[in-house]
C-alpha cells in the first residue's frame, strides 16, 4: 500500500523510505539526520518523501506557506521536550495552546526587555575573558561556553547566580551543569526508543550512563527549588531590578508550579545546550581562519568603551564584518545552525480555506507531517556559492533580501525562537571580547574530523568537546 497506493507515491523518494519509518529512525540514530536528508534533496529535488506519512522539502515558498501562512500544528517529535510529563511552550502541538503560552513571556524578550540585562552579560563576558588569560593549557570550549550560558539564564531567568564559569574554571565538578547539557540528547535518545527499550537501558551499571538518564530528574530538581526560592521572597527580590522569567510568570499568569518549572526548564536548557555548541563551532572554525581573527580585530581596534566586553549592544551592532561572521558561522546563523533538523508539522484534511494542500506542484493529504530544515535551506548554491565554505565576505556588498530569504536562523513563523534577542546579544558581545584580548589556535585534541557536526535535533561535535587554546 505505503509504495503503490499512497497518496504520496508520486512524490519522489528512496522507495526504502516509502515502506516505513524504520530507516528515519536509523538516520537520527546515526546522528547525521539531517545531512542524510539534505542528500535526498540533491538527488530528488525539493520534494522528497521520507516515510511512510513523511514529506520533507526544501523550498522558500514551501516554509512560508506551512509555517507563516496556514501555521500547521507541531507533530508528536515535540514530545521528547516534555519536562517530566509536564509540557512547556517549546513542546505544546496545537497553535491556540501554545500562542496563550507564549504570550504569558514574550515581553520577557523583547530587545528592551532583555538590554536590561546587559550589565550583567558583559560581567560574565569579562569574567570569561579573565579566567582563560590565567590558562596556559587548551580548553574545552563546549563546556566552558555551555557554563557561560548558564550563568546568564540562570540570572535572566531566575535572577539566581550559580557561578557555574567560576566552578569550572576551578576544577570543581557541577552535576547540575553536566545534567543540563545531558538533558536535551536524553529526551531526543528516550523519544526514539520503545518504553520498554529505555527502562532496560537505564539499569546498565554505568555510572555516567545512569546520570545521563537520571538529567531529567536532577535539572528538574534544581529548577524547582529555585522556582521554590523566587516565590519565598517578597518583591522577588527584584525590586530596581530587571525582572527574571519566573517572576513575571508567578505574578502574570495563571500557571501552575509545575507548569512554571517546566517552563523555566525549557528555556535554560534550550538557551545554555545550542549557543555554547555552537560558539564552539564558530572558536574551532576561527582557528582554522587567521585572516578572518584579523579582519575582525582591525574592525575592533580603536572602540573605547570600558574594553570590548564592556561594549554597547548598539554600537556592536554597526560593525559589518563581526556581524557578518555571526551570521556566516554561528548558532542561530548559516553554516552552523544550532537546531539544523527537520521541524515537523501536521498537515489537517482541509486548509483554513476549505482546499487540500498544495505543496510545490504535489497535494498533500491531510494527516501527513511534512517538514522543512535550516540545514539545507541555507545551503542552497544559486544563492550561497560554495556553501560549505566558511565565508563571511559573503554578507558583505551582498543583494540582503536574496540571502535573507533563504536565512532561517531562529526558526519559522510564529513559533521562531523567542529567545533570540538574547543569544544575539551574548554572541556578540562574546566573539568580540575573545578575538580582541586573546590570540585564539588550534589545539591537539581538536581536529577536522572530531568536529564534524553531529545533530540530534540540535548540533554538537562528533568527538563531543571542542578544544582551543586561547
Amino acid at each position: 500500500y505505503n509504495l503503490y497506493i499512497s497518496p504520496l507515491r508520486h512524490v519522489p523518494g528512496p522507495w526504502y523510505a516509502a515502506i516505513s519509518d524504520l530507516w528515519l529512525w536509523t538516520c537520527l540514530l546515526r546522528l547525521r539526520q539531517c545531512q542524510i536528508i539534505h542528500g535526498l534533496f540533491e538527488v530528488y529535488g525539493p520534494v522528497v518523501r521520507i516515510g511512510p506519512r513523511r514529506v520533507a522539502f526544501n523550498d522558500v515558498a514551501g516554509v512560508r506557506s506551512v509555517y507563516c501562512v496556514h501555521r500547521f500544528d507541531k507533530s508528536d517529535l515535540y514530545k521528547m521536550a516534555l519536562e517530566c510529563g509536564q509540557d512547556h511552550a517549546f513542546c505544546i502541538q496545537e497553535r491556540g495552546p501554545h500562542a496563550a503560552r507564549r504570550k504569558t513571556f514574550a515581553q520577557h524578550y523583547t530587545q528592551h526587555h532583555i538590554s536590561n540585562f546587559l550589565p550583567q552579560m558583559q560581567e560574565r563576558v569579562a569574567a570569561l575573558v579573565s579566567i582563560l588569560k590565567t590558562k596556559s593549557d587548551p580548553v574545552d570550549c563546549l563546556t566552558m561556553f555551555h557554563c557561560l550560558m548558564t550563568d546568564i539564564l540562570l540570572v535572566a531567568t531566575y535572577g539566581a547566580h550559580q557561578e557555574a564559569l567560576q566552578k569550572w574554571a576551578s576544577g570543581v565538578e557541577d552535576v547540575v551543569s553536566e545534567a543540563m547539557e545531558d538533558f536535551p540528547k536524553r529526551g531526543m535518545l528516550r523519544n526514539s526508543l520503545p518504553s520498554w527499550l529505555w527502562k532496560l537501558l537505564t539499569y546498565f551499571p554505568i555510572e555516567r550512563w545512569r546520570r545521563f538518564c537520571a538529567a531529567d530528574e536532577v535539572v528538574y530538581k534544581f529548577v524547582a527549588d529555585l522556582v521554590d526560592d523566587v516565590r519565598a521572597q517578597k518583591d522577588g527580590g527584584h525590586k530596581g531590578k530587571p525582572l527574571p522569567l519566573v517572576q513575571r510568570l508567578i505574578q502574570r499568569s495563571a500557571l501552575s508550579d509545575r507548569a512554571i518549572v517546566a517552563e523555566a526548564m525549557g528555556h535554560t536548557i534550550a538557551g545554555a545546550d545550542t549557543t555554547a555548541a555552537t560558539l564552539s563551532f564558530l572558536c574551532f572554525r576561527l582557528t582554522r581562519r587567521p585572516d578572518i581573527v584579523k579582519r575582525l580585530r582591525d574592525e575592533l581596534d580603536g572602540i573605547e568603551d570600558g574594553g570590548t566586553a564592556r561594549l554597547s549592544i548598539s554600537a556592536l551592532q554597526k560593525l559589518p564584518y563581526l556581524n557578518a561572521v555571526l551570521k556566516e558561522g554561528k548558532p542561530p546563523l548559516r553554516l552552523y545552525t544550532a537546531v539544523p533538523s527537520l521541524l515537523e508539522r501536521v498537515v489537517p484534511h482541509l486548509t483554513k480555506n476549505g482546499e487540500p494542500f498544495e505543496l510545490s506542484g504535489y497535494t498533500i493529504p491531510g494527516g501527513t507531517i511534512v517538514a522543512a530544515q535550516s540545514w539545507s535551506l541555507s545551503r542552497d548554491p544559486a544563492v550561497f556559492p560554495s556553501p560549505e565554505e566558511f565565508a563571511p565576505e559573503r554578507w558583505l556588498g551582498c543583494d540582503p533580501n536574496l540571502l535573507h530569504a533563504h536565512f532561517f536562523p531562529f526558526g519559522f513563523g510564529s513559533r521562531i525562537c523567542v529567545g533570540r534577542h538574547l543569544a544575539l546579544m551574548m554572541m556578540q558581545l562574546t566573539v568580540a571580547a575573545l578575538v580582541s584580548e586573546l590570540d585564539i589556535e588550534a589545539a591537539p585534541g581538536s581536529d577536522e574530523k572530531s568536529m564534524e557536526v553531529r545533530d540530534m535535533f540540535a548540533i554538537f561535535p562528533a568527538g563531543l568537546e571542542c578544544q582551543v587554546r586561547f
